[in-house]
C-alpha cells in the first residue's frame, strides 16, 4: 500500500501532491481505536503540509506574475484548491474528538457508554465523509482550467504563432532554487560506497535527487561524465537552463521548510 510522508510532497507538482494524499487516505482508512487515531494524525500531517504547499506555491507564482508578467492562472488555481483542502483538514481535526472517545481503555458495559460509542461512530463517519468530499472538490478545482478571456485567448494564439516550437518551462520553488545553485557552480553528483546517489551542493544547500532528476529531464541541467560518480561529476546549467533562469527573478532565499516533524508515536499503537 502507498504511504507518503509530508516531506515527500515538497518535490511533487501540486497535482501529484494532491493525488498522493488522496492515495494515502484511501489506502489507510481510519478505524475506531488507538491505531485509527494514529492514522488520523498522519492524515492531518499530510493535509497540513498540502495546505502549506498550495498557499506557498501560490505566493511564489504571485511574485512571478508581478515581476515577470507570467500567467496568473496558477495563483487562482492553487488558492482556490487550498480552501477545500483546509476544510478537509478541519474535518479531520474534528474527527479526533470522537476518535479519542472511541479509544478509551476498558470494556464498554453501561448503556450510557454504548450510546456514547454509537454517537462517536456516527460523528467519526460524518467528518471523514465530509473530508473526502472536500478533497474531491479540491481535485476538481485544481484539474479544471478556468476558461480564458477573449483577450487572453488572442494573446495565447499570437504567442503560439510567433513561437510554435517553444514550450514554457514551469519550475517549483525548490526546482528554481536548485537550478540557481547549480548554475553558480560547485555542485556535484556523487555516489556513496553503498551505491546511493546524491547531490553535493556548496553552502549546505539541499538538492534532492527528485529535484535534480526533474531538472535533467527538462533539459535544464547536465553533468560531466568524464569523471566517476564516486569522485564526483560536476553539475552545470545547460543553455536552456540559463535561458530559463534569465527569464525568472533570482530567488532571494531557499524555499520555506515544511512543517516540523511530528513526535514519534507511542510504542504499542501500530498503524492500521
Amino acid at each position: 500500500m502507498d504511504t507518503f510522508e509530508p516531506h515527500d510532497l515538497d518535490e511533487m507538482t501540486p497535482h501529484d501532491a494532491l493525488d498522493a494524499v488522496l492515495t494515502d487516505i484511501q489506502a489507510h482508512p481510519v478505524n475506531p481505536g488507538p491505531g485509527g487515531f494514529f492514522t488520523a494524525l498522519h492524515h492531518v500531517d499530510l493535509l497540513s503540509q498540502l495546505t502549506l504547499r498550495f498557499t506557498g506555491d501560490a505566493h511564489y507564482y504571485l511574485g512571478q506574475a508581478h515581476e515577470t508578467g507570467s500567467a496568473w492562472r496558477p495563483v487562482e488555481a492553487l488558492t482556490a484548491a487550498a480552501v477545500p483542502v483546509s476544510r478537509a483538514l478541519s474535518h479531520y481535526t474534528q474527527a479526533i474528538v470522537p476518535l479519542a472517545a472511541l479509544s478509551k481503555p476498558g470494556p464498554v458495559t453501561t448503556p450510557a457508554a454504548r450510546l456514547e460509542g454509537f454517537e462517536g461512530h456516527r460523528a467519526l463517519r460524518a467528518h471523514l465523509h465530509a473530508a473526502r468530499q472536500s478533497l474531491a472538490e479540491a481535485h476538481t478545482t485544481l484539474r479544471e482550467p478556468a476558461p480564458p478571456t477573449p483577450a487572453a485567448a488572442c494573446s495565447t494564439t499570437r504567442a503560439t504563432e510567433a513561437a510554435p516550437h517553444t514550450q514554457p518551462v514551469r519550475l517549483s520553488p525548490n526546482q528554481h532554487q536548485a537550478l540557481h545553485t547549480i548554475n553558480r557552480g560547485g555542485a556535484e553528483l556523487c555516489e556513496t560506497t553503498r551505491g546511493r546517489t546524491y547531490v553535493a551542493a556548496p553552502g549546505g544547500q539541499r538538492i534532492t535527487m527528485t529535484t535534480y532528476n526533474s531538472l535533467e529531464r527538462k533539459g535544464l541541467v547536465s553533468r560531466d561524465t568524464g569523471t566517476s560518480l564516486f569522485t564526483g561529476q560536476r553539475l552545470f546549467a545547460t543553455e536552456r537552463g540559463r535561458t530559463v533562469l534569465a527569464s525568472l527573478p533570482a530567488p532571494t532565499a531557499a524555499p520555506a521548510p515544511g512543517l516540523p516533524p511530528r513526535p514519534a508515536p507511542q510504542v504499542g499503537f501500530p498503524r492500521r
